[in-house]
């Protein structure tokens, strides 16, 4: 349940009422309050041009005739100035009548215009609602005693613990915060807002119609379920069809009212109709907070910003020390490649040699068989000779035969044919070096959880941030999913902007088998819309509706459409 201030009714209304011009007076200070005719035409109002506001400067200097009973304090040092007029003269006070006619009535009002010199006043603007003003009554009356703060954005008002300026300050209200009003004293109204009970001057609140119109601009409307389960239909009809359930006391924003149905958004992409009779329905102002809620407010978010900051921190050094090593492992891989390959050619040069020895000794052999064979013929022409001369010498004187020569064959001398072997030069190819990519590895965490609980605890710190339209901010706001992304982008994981975007690109997960740091889309009938962060359990994290803001919700509080995986 948000923290705010609460203002009951039987039924949610929308809309506004339309106000005429009219006169709000405080002792000696007037104030015009402005057009709301021209607010319900979709107009921004414009400041009266002519309009100078006082305030009170708390100083050692100031004394009782110098003080103004209007004043009211809407910075730390609780010093507010005012335009000063042309005449420097010391607290000049100028009046100017205006006739206005109002929209709802033929009477005209006197609109006084008072402005005061001061070189310790401020020009801040605020309606005047003391007990001397005339107010309009509201529609609603509730709204009687309810104060809402009207001052400059980025302004506030202190409370303090008793109606004057000796009040010691406990707690601080910014503009268009909303209190209960406990009672007046003079110029004083004792307010409850939040978890501070205390007094504030009246000068820089509205009541009645005005913070009634007020609320239709900055308070939420807000229907709560009071049944078990609720079914949300497509139009304001009972026999509409039904297009989601929610659960027993869930928050809906209520965009409006047809009959006994109540318009709400269950996302920002999800809008139908609950019967009336199962929700109360609530208007909540933003709410005041206590010194000590301040300071616990801005540590929590100093320490958040420190966590976020130490958590990229180490994720960058992470990533740096995962880049290192991938150089190192790719300049490892590279030397023993020029090792191997130098070993390769050391080899080849070794089979060549070898084989022009063994080429070197055939030829060799060949040589030697051919000088055997030479020799060997020789032999046998000697031995050929020999045995002529000795047949000539046995022959006698009678005619001695025909003798016939044999026929002698000389073998083939001729050497064998050599052939130098052809000497083929290895071929080296120099490894080709690629140079590893600048881009740093995505790096998993080898920790004791894995990256999807990491993502699931990161995301969780940021429930109660508010929820803005296109936004990416995880604390200044985001919608659903420039949420998703921003939070896988704190750990190195870049995914598209949109819902139908991130549900097409990622690795595509059974609905009954997720993990934490998945993510589950949701349609309205065929479109994807809505994106949120599985946490386990049966919960999700994600960016619902600018009423809720970032919240925990069940899985399975609209029905699921798909789901993916992105580490």
């Amino acid at each position: 349940m948000r923290k705010g201030v609460k203002k009951a009714a039987v039924v949610c209304m929308a809309g506004a009422m339309a106000f005429g011009n009219g006169t709000m007076t405080a002792g000696a200070v007037s104030i015009s309050l402005i057009d709301y005719s021209e607010l319900l035409e979709d107009n921004v109002p414009e400041e009266e041009t002519e309009t100078e506001t006082t305030a009170e400067t708390e100083s050692e200097e100031n004394n009782g005739s110098e003080s103004l009973g209007t004043a009211a304090e809407t910075t730390e040092e609780e010093t507010m100035t005012t335009v000063e007029p042309t005449d420097a003269a010391a607290e000049t006070i100028t009046d100017t009548t205006t006739d206005t006619t109002a929209e709802t009535t033929d009477t005209s009002a006197e609109t006084t215009v008072e402005t005061i010199d001061s070189s310790e006043t401020s020009d801040t603007t605020y309606i005047d609602t003391s007990s001397e003003s005339t107010v309009k009554a509201p529609l609603d009356p509730e709204f009687n005693n309810i104060a809402v703060a009207y001052i400059n954005d980025g302004s506030y008002v202190n409370i303090r613990d008793a109606a004057s300026m000796d009040g010691n300050v406990i707690g601080k209200i910014y503009n268009n915060c909303g209190a209960d009003i406990l009672g007046e004293e003079g110029d004083w109204y004792l307010i409850q807002s939040g978890s501070v009970t205390g007094y504030v001057n009246k000068a820089y609140f509205v009541t009645g119609a005005d913070a009634e119109y007020l609320s239709y601009f900055v308070a939420d409307e807000v229907a709560t379920v009071n049944t078990e389960t609720l079914m949300v239909r497509e139009c304001a009809d009972i026999e509409s069809d039904v297009i989601s359930m929610v659960g027993d006391s869930q928050e809906l924003e209520v965009l409006g009212q047809e009959g006994n149905w109540v318009k709400v958004a269950v996302d920002t992409d999800l809008i139908g109709y609950v019967s009336a009779d199962y929700v109360d329905c609530e208007t909540i102002f933003p709410a005041a907070e206590s010194l000590e809620e301040e300071a616990a407010r801005i540590a929590e978010e100093e320490a958040a910003q420190q966590a976020a900051e130490e958590a990229y921190a180490q994720y960058l050094a992470e990533q740096e020390a995962a880049y290192a090593q991938y150089l190192a492992e790719q300049e490892a891989a590279y030397q023993a490649a020029i090792a191997q390959q130098e070993a390769e050619q050391a080899q080849a040069e070794a089979e060549y040699a070898q084989y022009l020895a063994e080429q070197e000794a055939a030829y060799q052999a060949a040589i030697a068989q051919q000088q055997a064979d030479e020799e060997a013929y020789q032999q046998y022409l000697e031995e050929l000779a020999y045995l002529e001369s000795l047949q000539e010498s046995q022959e006698p004187e009678t005619e001695a035969p025909v003798y016939e020569e044999p026929v002698y064959e000389e073998p083939e001398t001729e050497a064998p044919v050599y052939e130098d072997p052809v000497y083929e030069e290895p071929i080296y190819e120099d490894p080709v070096y690629e140079e590893p990519e600048t881009e740093a590895p995505v790096y998993e965490d080898p920790g004791t959880s894995s990256i999807g609980e990491q993502i699931v605890s990161y995301a969780l710190q940021f429930v109660g941030n508010p929820y803005v339209w296109g936004g990416t901010s995880l604390t200044d706001g985001a919608d659903c999913s420039g949420f998703t992304q921003s939070v896988f982008a704190a750990f190195g994981i870049y995914i598209p902007r949109t819902a139908a975007e991130q549900a097409a690109a990622g690795t595509p997960v059974d609905l009954g088998s997720l993990q934490p740091g998945d993510l589950i889309f949701y349609s309205d009938g065929g479109t994807i819309g809505h994106v949120s962060i599985y946490i386990g359990n049966g919960q999700v994290v994600h960016a619902s509706s600018p009423s809720t803001g970032i919240i925990v919700s069940d899985r399975s509080y609209r029905t699921e459409y798909s789901a993916v995986r992105y580490y």
